[in-house]
C-alpha cells in the first residue's frame, strides 16, 4: 500500500513539471516565428553575418590549396624516382697555340705502348792473359812457369790480371805442381801506367814472404813477368800503401826504383 501511495505522489509531482517545460518551448518557438525579420536585420547591421560567411568561405578555399600542395609532391617525388640521365660526353678540341692547362674537361690519357726488353749485352770484355807461377825443381830451386787465363774487365786488363793472379792458383794448376809466392792476403789497392812504367800500389801483406830470399825474388818475378806481357808495360813500380819503399823484407831485395824483366 505504500509503494502504490509513493507512485501516486511521483506522477502528481510530474505532471506540472512537464506541462511547464513544454508551454516554455512553444513560447520560444512563437516569439522566434514573430521576431524572425527583427533578428534577421540586427544581424545583418552587425556584421556578423558576414564575418561568418568569410569564415566558412576561407575553409572552403583552404581545401584546394592542400589538393595542389599533395599534387606538387607526389609529382616531385615521381620525378625524382626516375633514373638520372648520363651527362653528356664532349669532345675537347684544342685550338692553335692554346695552353693544355686552359682545357677544364678531363681527356683519357693515351695507352702507353709495351716497350720490348732490350737485349741482354754483357757489361765486361774477355782476353786470354798470360801469368806466371812458380814450379819448384827437384834440388830445391825455383822456376817460372807461364799459363793462360780467360780474364774478364771492364775497364782495365791489366788490374784484372794483376788480381786472377793475386787470387793464387786454380785446381787445375795445382795439378801441375803450379804455386803461387806472392803472399796470402795480398790485394792490390791502385793501378796506373805513366810512360810504360806501371805503378802498383799493394797493401802491406805484400812485405810478408815466409820462403826467405828466393820467395821475395819469385814473387816479384810473378808480378814483372806477367805484367810486362802487355805491350803497355815495359816496368813495374812498387809501392805498398801509396809509399815508395827502398827494400823488401829483411834480405834486402831492392824496390826503390822501378823493375824490369832484366833487373833479376
Amino acid at each position: 500500500m505504500k509503494q502504490q501511495d509513493r507512485k501516486k505522489e511521483k506522477k502528481r509531482n510530474f505532471r506540472p513539471g512537464c506541462i511547464f517545460w513544454i508551454a516554455l518551448i512553444l513560447l520560444a518557438i512563437t516569439l522566434f516565428i514573430v521576431k524572425h525579420k527583427k533578428i534577421q536585420n540586427v544581424v545583418e547591421s552587425t556584421g556578423f553575418s558576414t564575418i561568418f560567411s568569410k569564415s566558412v568561405e576561407g575553409k572552403d578555399k583552404s581545401k584546394p590549396d592542400v589538393q595542389r600542395i599533395v599534387e606538387i609532391t607526389k609529382n616531385e617525388s615521381k620525378k625524382q624516382e626516375k633514373p638520372a640521365s648520363e651527362p653528356e660526353k664532349k669532345e675537347v678540341v684544342l685550338a692553335e697555340n692554346q695552353p693544355i692547362n686552359n682545357v677544364k674537361e678531363k681527356i683519357e690519357p693515351v695507352q702507353e705502348t709495351e716497350k720490348k726488353p732490350e737485349s741482354a749485352t754483357p757489361s765486361y770484355k774477355v782476353r786470354d792473359s798470360i801469368i806466371y807461377f812458380i814450379v819448384i825443381n827437384e834440388d830445391g830451386t825455383t822456376q817460372l812457369r807461364k799459363t793462360t787465363r780467360s780474364i774478364k774487365f771492364t775497364d782495365s786488363p791489366l788490374t784484372s790480371t794483376i788480381v786472377s793472379l793475386l787470387g793464387g792458383v786454380s785446381s787445375s794448376e795445382i795439378n801441375n805442381n803450379y804455386i803461387s809466392l806472392i803472399p796470402e792476403n795480398t790485394k792490390l789497392n791502385r793501378l796506373w801506367i805513366t810512360e810504360g812504367t806501371a805503378y802498383m800500389d799493394f797493401n802491406e801483406n805484400f812485405l810478408f814472404n815466409s820462403f826467405g830470399r828466393e820467395g821475395y825474388i819469385g814473387q816479384l818475378k810473378q808480378i814483372v813477368y806477367s805484367a810486362t806481357e802487355f805491350s803497355t808495360v815495359k816496368r813495374i813500380q812498387i809501392l805498398i800503401d801509396g809509399k815508395t819503399l827502398n827494400y823488401l823484407g829483411s834480405e834486402g831485395i831492392y824496390i826503390g826504383k822501378p823493375l824490369a824483366r832484366d833487373s833479376f
